[in-house]
């Protein structure tokens, strides 16, 4: 079991050959030549208000993919703790920030934002499918929910867009699409596919992209860009991947225009796709298992990195339940959690499994999801009981997941360390 912060290098050698810009950035601060942005994912954050933790509550958690909603003030105690540490000059959260869009649970989040701007790191934030109505917002006490107020896109807009949106240069009135110098040369393209119809860029965004990126082209500079559902297919299991309505389209003008990076998010797992010169990220979920977010490096000499890192959030926390660390902990709850979902679907199973069979392939269920979903590099052994016991089932749903989660594991494809030159 991993025990330690992971770091996964992403080297991207970008030669980013524009001139340097002059000026100020989105927010009136000069810009500097080099810098460190923080890159957090799929936060889900839930607001303590709307809950007592009761038995409603731990029913929709246990349906929540291993998500953690109990140990949210510490986990973001721990990423403002490293946000002043390590000082970097941006955090980005690119896409579903609250678990459902809840209006308590934003109301939150600007709180939090505003005191990382007030300590000098600027904040940019896009909306995911959760936080603009697309699911409806509850609040949980006792055995019991209830309907909650919901943001809709013009209420993101209206409570967020200070974070990026209203001060940028170029932005869409569409969408909450919109273009930030980041550094001297570099521009960040936040393209928003969820404010009118989910995961999907309207035609007007489209446009607004190519505007935006022809502006960059003017002023001798690069840009890099930000979404929340990837522009690739990534997956075999189409339950899991997600490419938004037009994404061909934006990367058709990223080719054209020689945006050579997009940093997303939504699938809640490491991965890492090219296509035609343009290279995709795909963050991990911050509330998933070991808490991992990216860190994106640009230098003087117009290098381009990405690292993704655990968040150690053991000394924020006041109770382990006898493990010995926070990471230690939320691999164990979240294998639990996996081994539940198959337990509780026998009756789904075609072909006869004695309990002893079903607890093997709850545990081997469990591990490969583990795996997939921090990005681990695996060699699958085809010996191993667990999978002897799955390609023994007769197909069904969890057997063709596990079979489709197994083909991307088995690309051997090593997303912690990638390098490129591009």
């Amino acid at each position: 079991m991993k025990q330690n912060p992971s770091f996964f290098s992403l080297a991207l050698s970008i030669v980013l050959s524009a001139s340097f810009l002059g000026g100020c950035s989105s927010k009136e601060a000069p810009l500097k030549q080099e810098g460190k942005i923080l890159l957090v994912s799929d936060l889900h954050y839930y607001s303590d208000s709307l809950t007592d933790y009761g038995s409603k509550f731990q029913e929709i958690v246990r349906n929540a993919d291993g998500k953690d909603p109990f140990h949210q003030k510490a986990l973001l105690r721990a990423l403002k703790g490293q946000i002043e540490k390590e000082k970097y000059d941006a955090v980005v959260f690119n896409g579903d920030i609250a678990f459902n869009g809840e209006e308590a649970s934003l109301n939150d989040l600007t709180g939090y934002f505003d005191s990382v701007e007030e300590s000098g790191t600027e904040v940019y934030v896009l909306p995911g499918n959760h936080d603009v109505g697309f699911y409806q917002g509850f609040s949980s006490f006792g055995d019991k929910t209830e309907d909650v107020k919901t943001y809709t896109p013009s209420d993101f807009r209206k409570s967020l867009g200070k974070y990026g949106y209203d001060s940028a240069p170029l932005k869409d009135e569409d969408s909450f699409s919109y273009l930030v110098p980041l550094y001297q040369g570099l521009y960040g393209l936040f393209l928003d596919a969820n404010s009118s119809t989910e995961n999907a860029y309207e035609e007007s965004t489209a446009e607004f992209a190519k505007e935006a990126l022809e502006y960059v082209k003017e002023k001798g500079g690069k840009a890099i860009s930000f979404t929340h559902q990837p522009l690739l297919s990534h997956l075999k299991s189409e339950r899991l991947d997600s490419r938004s309505v037009r994404s061909d389209e934006m990367l058709s003008l990223f080719k054209e225009y020689g945006v050579k990076v997009n940093f997303a998010g939504h699938l809640h797992a490491l991965n890492r796709k090219e296509s035609g010169g343009v290279s995709e990220i795909v963050n991990p979920c911050l509330c998933l298992l070991n808490n991992q977010y990216g860190v994106i490096s640009y230098t003087e000499g117009k290098d381009l990195s990405y690292g993704c890192f655990s968040l150690d959030i053991t000394d924020y926390v006041s109770s382990l339940e006898g493990y010995s660390s926070f990471q230690e902990y939320s691999e164990a709850r979240y294998k639990r959690i996996q081994k539940e979902k198959i337990l509780e679907a026998k009756d789904s199973f075609a072909t006869e499994t004695d309990e002893e069979e079903l607890s093997l392939l709850g545990d081997y269920f469990a591990k490969i999801n583990t795996d997939f979903f921090e990005g681990n590099l695996v060699k699958v052994d085809s010996e191993d009981p667990g999978f002897l016991a799955w390609e023994g089932q007769i197909d069904s749903f969890w057997r063709d997941y596990v079979g489709k989660i197994l083909m991307d594991l088995r690309l051997e494809t090593d997303y912690h360390h990638f390098s490129k030159s591009l």
